[in-house]
């Protein structure tokens, strides 16, 4: 064979070769890929359709979700993925109120579900579903169930026990329904929201009302049951870094008079060896008028009177330990100096109280004004309430409900049939009435709510301003 001529053929081949390689890969380059925001929509589909077939197996009638039922998640995915977004991503405008059933919260609910209807009760716009449970699994998933497939729910108003409100963060947290948790909640998610007092908020408050009155040196008597509270350590974190010395900060257990009765003496130096010279001269004198009267003298009542390194005693305890304290204060002759108690100091008893000791002392609590609160605790308009009126047990939980169904209200309307701007609205919405004065509701998921300081004064219980009005005589 000539190689001239195999050369040639074998360059030929090689040409041929070379465009099918070409046109194969062409024709490579033109098959359907899936764009990047295709692939999230599908995987976010595999995780939702997840969810909703574990919900689904709570509903007693499948009803128009039986396609949900007998696929396989990758199937649903590929042919009813929009019926799977349309489900976890519009409402109806529809808020459900999802509570525990409990004989021993009977009040609670009762203060929190008065708020929710009050102030929903002129709203025409308002639709509201209440349901209660009983904190099974089965029955907390039931009604989850219904949320979405029945009432296709905006948002979701809940409060009751750690184990209820568990059940319910863990779903919430897959569906992403916003909601409103009223009081503390055990699972912090993105769509969550704790509506209770700011205790951020609480603790400036109390720094800012020290300042004012010019106190900068503190003794602190800390319940060995608070000692380790989230607002107790927010206090104290304020105080360290602010110019307010804590000159003492003694723990006693608030159901053992012994150990009271040892932080007082701890605060007052009551101890003969650190003030020797001043125990001489008083035991010397009482022997002296014991001798003159015929009788011997009693060493244990001999004891050296309060002495004071500070301008104010923070107690943050309720008001029957405080009103054993003021007992002590008195028999170890305390100078009078200003008294500082938290909210649980907001009792009717403080208004009873005769002693001079308390004459001057103030809290700090969650609830302003009386007559600017709203109509769900004035009862009407025109209606005037005095502050000891208020200080009553359910009125924080009155509040909270009545403005989160209002917030409910607000964020569900504006949001525009879509979940995720229930959320925005929430985020961004403004409380505008005397109360809040235009405030943000939340910061960070937290609701912001305002703290204000009372005072006692003449028997009467007043809410505090810097410069206060002289009274008339």
């Amino acid at each position: 064979m000539n190689y001239k001529y195999l050369f040639i053929l074998i360059f030929l081949i090689g040409c041929s070769t070379f465009e099918s390689s070409k046109k194969s890969n062409h024709s490579l380059s033109l098959k359907p890929v899936k764009k990047d925001s295709e692939l999230k929509t599908y995987k976010r589909c595999l995780s939702h359709s997840k969810v909703l077939k574990l919900l689904l197996k709570r509903q007693t009638s499948l009803g128009k979700y039986s396609w949900l039922n007998e696929s396989s998640s990758k199937q649903i995915c590929k042919k009813q993925v929009k019926k799977v977004t349309s489900l976890m991503k519009f409402h109806q405008n529809t808020v459900v109120v999802l509570y525990e059933k409990n004989k021993k919260e009977h009040l609670r609910n009762k203060k929190i579900l008065d708020g929710i209807k009050k102030s929903i009760a002129s709203k025409k716009r308002a639709s509201f579903i209440f349901r209660s449970v009983n904190t099974s699994k089965k029955e907390i998933d039931s009604e989850v169930s219904n949320i979405v497939f029945k009432d296709k729910a905006a948002l979701i108003i809940s409060w009751g026990g750690e184990r209820f409100l568990k059940r319910l963060s863990l779903w919430q947290k897959h569906l992403k329904i916003p909601t409103l948790i009223i009081g503390k909640s055990p699972i912090k998610g993105e769509h969550q929201y704790e509506v209770l007092p700011n205790k951020s908020n609480y603790a400036l408050q109390l720094l800012k009302s020290l300042k004012e009155r010019k106190i900068k040196k503190l003794a602190i008597l800390t319940p060995a049951k608070y000692e380790k509270s989230t607002l107790l350590r927010l206090i104290k974190d304020e105080l360290s870094r602010s110019d307010i010395e804590v000159v003492y900060d003694v723990i006693y257990n608030s159901n053992n008079y012994d150990s009271m009765n040892y932080a007082c003496r701890k605060i007052f130096m009551i101890d003969k060896n650190l003030r020797s010279a001043e125990y001489k001269k008083i035991y010397l004198n009482e022997k002296e008028k014991a001798n003159k009267e015929g009788f011997k003298l009693n060493t244990d009542l001999v004891f050296l009177p309060a002495k004071v390194s500070y301008d104010a005693i923070l107690i943050p305890d309720n008001f029957k330990i405080v009103n054993h304290f003021v007992k002590l204060f008195d028999f170890y002759k305390m100078p009078r100096i200003p008294l500082v108690g938290t909210y649980e100091w907001r009792s009717r008893d403080l208004l009873s109280s005769e002693s001079d000791y308390l004459q001057g002392a103030m809290f700090i609590d969650f609830i302003g004004d009386p007559n600017k609160i709203p109509l769900a605790i004035r009862g009407t308009r025109d209606q005037k309430i005095q502050i000891s009126e208020s200080l009553g047990l359910g009125t924080d939980y009155h509040l909270m409900s009545y403005y989160s169904a209002r917030l409910a209200l607000v964020s569900t309307i504006d949001s525009r049939s879509l979940r995720e701007n229930v959320s925005k609205v929430l985020r961004s919405v403004r409380i505008k009435d005397q109360f809040f004065q235009n405030k943000l509701a939340f910061k960070e998921n937290a609701f912001n709510w305002p703290s204000f300081l009372f005072e006692v004064d003449q028997g009467e219980i007043i809410l505090s301003e810097k410069e206060k009005k002289p009274r008339s005589p």
